[in-house]
């Protein structure tokens, strides 16, 4: 994404990209500011500070339309089968059941999701994309287990709207056993990301010891942290990965005081992140 987008230092980092299809500015990342496009969805961006000329009148079957009505169909499919999960479990809805559920039939289904494992699964492969691009933005000086937690915070960023099915997807995958094995097989790819950031930031080999075991420590806190929060309504998520990284940080060198507030953080992935 980091590529795609041209990401540059300071504010234009996050917002120096255009639409071509809006003619608007792009917001980056999970936290798409409103007014501002998302880059998923609308299609190939521009320099900000390329000439931009009014965008044409474009035919009803113009790509970058036809990929926006792509986008909003797959997302509709995507909440109406969660929450029939939700209410029904994952092993008793079938495929004719999702489609109903979200007035389409079985054929338009599977042009969109290959299985309804994968309605719950895409999700990570989209992530994945966005940790790849957060942990290149992180400076090589910095801490390794502070750059990879901010990466997390930064893929983590949610806006409001996206919580609640992003919590019913999280609760899916830490309670239906074949949902949680395929995802383990996922998260695999997530770990050699990590490891191979970090290797690049100390000068190791990707499957040195310090590398792989940072990213195999950081992907488990993260999960941790997606599973307590899926079963907890008052729980923060972002709260949950600090909290969780700030235990690593400490080695787990006491128990922790259910009672007590938050932990202070003492290392570079602050409250604000």
């Amino acid at each position: 994404m980091a590529d795609l987008l041209g990401r540059r230092n300071g504010s234009a980092r996050r917002y120096g990209t255009r639409c071509q299809l809006h003619n608007g500015p792009f917001g980056v990342g999970r936290g798409v500011p409103p007014g501002h496009c998302d880059p998923a969805r609308c299609g190939t961006p521009v320099r900000h500070n390329d000439a931009v000329s009014p965008a044409p009148h474009q035919p009803p079957d113009a790509p970058g339309r036809r990929a926006l009505r792509r986008a909003r169909t797959a997302a509709e499919l995507e909440r109406a089968a969660l929450e029939l999960f939700e209410r029904r479990g994952f092993d008793e809805t079938t495929v004719d059941g999702l489609a109903a559920a979200a007035g389409v039939g079985r054929r338009t289904f599977f042009r969109y999701f290959p299985s309804k494992h994968d309605v719950v699964l895409g999700g990570l492969d989209d992530q994945l994309q966005q940790l790849r691009a957060e942990l290149r933005e992180i400076p090589a000086g910095r801490p390794p287990l502070d750059g990879v937690c901010a990466a997390f915070l930064a893929v983590n960023d949610y806006r409001p709207t996206e919580l609640p099915v992003l919590r019913i997807r999280m609760r899916l995958l830490d309670t239906v056993p074949e949902l949680r094995a395929h995802a383990t097989l996922r998260y695999v790819e997530w770990q050699r990301a990590v490891a191979a950031q970090v290797a690049a930031w100390t000068g190791n080999h990707p499957d040195g010891l310090y590398p792989r075991l940072l990213g195999e420590v950081s992907i488990a806190t993260m999960q941790a942290a997606y599973g307590v929060w899926a079963r907890r309504g008052d729980a923060e998520l972002a709260t949950l990965i600090r909290d969780g990284f700030e235990h690593l940080r400490r080695g787990f060198a006491a128990s922790p005081d259910t009672t007590a507030p938050p932990l202070p953080v003492t290392g570079g992935c602050p409250k604000g992140q």
